[in-house]
């Protein structure tokens, strides 16, 4: 169909569907090499519908005509007080950051502040974020929510792709996609802004060097991500 190359996944382990996959493949390839452009016309197949497998039984939907594909935006009062305390603890422009900059500095020579500060730290942050204790946080970059409890796939940077009408396809017609409820949260174009600000416009894999280590510290002493921002 054009393509240099496919990624395949999700087989069920069937030898006999396996074997009608590559013979589909073979019809195909057998066409196409005869027929210039011929993929044009296997297009039709992928329209206007999904497959999945739940339970052991294959599901076929009809995808949604989406004339706006990007999610209406709802005021959350956890969301506007999140940013508040986080532009207080955690904002080079807020007055409080230079006393906090000090307390992070002393607190990281002393092992024992430093644990009680990570289980702190972890306490709450279980309690309203299911946090995953990993010490490179990225709750802000998400509107608060954590990627690496609530994505099914843990990814930092972008949805995955293989998402449809808004949910994720580990649990589809189940859960929404992260990063659907990720832009619902705050306005889309802010939303994108925090995504397009970082050094590289992505965000670095998770540093596990910082398992279990408090990010509140980490942020101050420009570990993980945070060493990358201004």
């Amino acid at each position: 169909m054009g393509f240099k190359g496919v990624h395949l996944c999700g087989f069920p382990n069937n030898w006999n569907i396996l074997l009608k996959y590559f013979d589909r493949y073979e019809y195909y390839n057998s066409l196409c090499s005869t027929k210039e452009n011929f993929f044009e016309e296997l297009l039709s197949e992928f329209d206007d519908k999904v497959i999945y497998e739940d339970n052991g039984k294959f599901i076929q939907r009809t995808l949604s005509n989406i004339k706006d594909p990007l999610p209406k935006t709802s005021f959350s009062f956890s969301y506007f007080l999140n940013e508040l305390i986080h532009y207080l603890f955690f904002s080079k422009n807020s007055f409080l950051y230079p006393l906090f900059l000090k307390i992070a500095q002393f607190c990281n020579k002393k092992e024992f502040l430093s644990r009680l500060i990570a289980k702190s730290e972890y306490f709450i942050k279980k309690l309203l974020f299911r946090c995953q204790e990993c010490g490179d946080c990225t709750l802000w970059n998400f509107n608060y929510l954590c990627p690496q409890s609530q994505c099914a796939k843990g990814l930092l940077n972008g949805i995955c792709g293989g998402s449809f009408d808004g949910y994720c396809e580990v649990y589809p017609y189940k859960k929404e996609c992260f990063y659907v409820r990720v832009l619902k949260k705050s306005s889309v174009k802010k939303t994108l802004t925090k995504f397009l600000i970082q050094p590289h416009s992505y965000l670095p894999p998770r540093d596990w060097a910082l398992y279990k280590t408090s990010s509140w510290l980490n942020f101050y002493l420009k570990k993980g991500h945070f060493k990358y921002e201004d």
